[in-house]
């Protein structure tokens, strides 16, 4: 291919790209479109913990973990809980390892997400025994 060949294939490229990005985006659903994960806590308790105190994050194995939190129901997994410790919020959950395990079946349950959802609670997000939110 001739330099003039390539810069002429080149310019074609760059002029044509942003419009396409542009059609690309606009057939994208708005973010406020896109349903929220009901994993998570509302909207409102989803932010930095706003207590007094600290937020601390313990690691435990599966074992260590109903020594801290309540089983859950049947059908559900406890990857981590939240206790409250006079102005503290205690956020137990699964050490890397023993979340690993679990994220083989169920990838989507992130250290992120678990997080997140623990921290909804040091806010005051409280949900039913079937994990929905209460507002």
């Amino acid at each position: 291919m001739t330099v003039a060949k390539t810069m002429a294939l080149a310019a074609l490229v760059l002029v044509s790209t942003p419009s396409y990005a542009q059609k690309v985006q606009d057939r994208l659903p708005s973010p406020d479109i896109v349903a929220r994960d009901p994993r998570l806590p509302p909207k409102e308790f989803d932010k930095p913990f706003v207590g007094k105190g600290a937020l601390i994050v313990i690691r435990v194995t599966w074992e260590q973990l109903p020594l801290f939190c309540s089983v859950a129901p049947k059908g559900r997994s406890t990857l981590g809980c939240t206790v409250r410790k006079d102005d503290d919020c205690l956020v137990y959950i699964l050490r890397p390892s023993s979340l690993e395990a679990y994220q083989r079946y169920y990838p989507d349950y992130t250290y992120d997400l678990i997080f997140r959802h623990e921290r909804g609670h040091c806010n005051g997000a409280q949900h039913d025994e079937n994990g929905v939110w209460r507002k």
